[in-house]
């Protein structure tokens, strides 16, 4: 087992400030979870198994147009909603046989408060929307969230810090759906203090709060050089239905959505998970962490014979060599702690890959 960050799930009754999510999670019938994790000096990777409490449950009664849906809100219908100044999108959470189940859209949020009460304005050319908005999305009962960010979990606690943020003091590695990861980091300004920013062919430009989000199923990749941990804490609701996650060809960083342990090729990463293997290593799906133990990163890859439909996941020796080749088969599953993050590694591009509640 490997270990990535200190994190431990903390019953939602032991914590005060859980009062905040009280009365959205009582109608969804929940008990709020605290999520603590920490980067730790080193390298990590890092995932959040828990989500913000709605701001908005409901149906979709009427589909206006290709950006434009009708909600008929559950619950009081007198309280009128509001959109946090914060990324939000929409998940569809039932019916249980519901096609669209388990996908999320992202919201135009200006639009949005725009419009009339009831309508939904969506940013249909988002990169991060799981699926296309089509007509038959009608039925279909619907939650709007805000959207985990690098900066809602980190930002607080690194403005305490801002001495020690000098040079490339600390990495972030994010990522979304179907889009390779890239780097962002959390700089110290004289004049304006916590900044967030990217840098690409030799260009260096802010990174503003809808770039840096975390999409359930995401991990992000820290390298720290702080003296000491960066400790975070998020309060909110367990993931329940299936997580739409479309994958990359090439890295991926994910990590399992549910606040449990992750059994590698039982929980997931199998056929079933839209795993492809070979008998050729370099040509196999292939799955990389960090293990704190050994301070590099384990690699293996998914070996399957010629002409059979079941494989293994087993060690890549040499991968970076001219010459990889396999180790011995695993001798049980790896389990991946709650909120221990993962690279996978995808020769082709999956748009259909989904996270599917653990079987207990």
């Amino acid at each position: 087992m490997m270990k990535t960050a200190f994190r431990q799930m903390i019953s939602g009754c032991i914590l005060s400030s859980l009062c905040i999510f009280g009365m959205q999670c009582s109608i969804l019938g929940q008990t709020p979870t605290a999520f603590l994790t920490a980067v730790e000096p080193g390298r990590s990777l890092v995932g959040i198994p828990v989500l913000y409490p709605p701001v908005l449950t409901g149906t979709v009664s009427e589909f206006i147009s290709a950006t434009t849906l009708k909600i008929a809100e559950s619950g009081n219908p007198d309280v009128p909603w509001q959109l946090p100044e914060t990324p939000c999108y929409l998940e569809i959470v039932g019916p249980a046989n519901h096609p669209w189940l388990g996908h999320r859209l992202e919201l135009d949020e200006a639009a949005t408060r725009q419009s009339t009460a009831g309508f939904v304005v969506l940013e249909v050319a988002s990169p991060r929307n799981t699926a296309s908005p089509l007509p038959d999305l009608v039925g279909g009962m619907v939650m709007i969230r805000p959207h985990l960010t690098l900066q809602g979990l980190f930002e607080k606690n690194l403005t305490f810090r801002l001495p020690e943020l000098r040079g490339e003091i600390l990495k972030f590695w994010a990522t979304a759906p179907g889009r390779p990861p890239w780097v962002v980091e959390p700089r110290a300004s004289p004049q304006r203090g916590l900044l967030w920013v990217t840098t690409s062919q030799g260009r260096t430009r802010f990174v503003q709060a809808d770039e840096a989000i975390l999409p359930p199923g995401s991990s992000f990749q820290a390298e720290s050089r702080l003296v000491a941990s960066l400790r975070t804490s998020l309060t909110g609701l367990t993931q329940t239905n299936p997580c739409r996650f479309p994958l990359s060809a090439g890295s991926n960083l994910l990590a399992y959505p549910y606040p449990v342990e992750m059994r590698l090729g039982m929980d997931w990463g199998d056929a079933t998970s839209g795993v492809r293997g070979s008998a050729a290593p370099q040509s196999s799906d292939q799955i990389s962490f960090w293990s704190e133990d050994l301070k590099r990163f384990l690699t293996y890859g998914y070996f399957q014979a010629a002409g059979s439909s079941q494989g293994v996941w087993r060690e890549i020796r040499n991968l970076g060599g001219s010459q990889p080749s396999w180790g011995g088969v695993l001798a049980r599953p790896v389990i991946f702690q709650a909120g221990e993050g993962w690279i996978f590694r995808k020769i082709s591009a999956d748009p259909q890959h989904t996270f599917y509640p653990p079987r207990f």
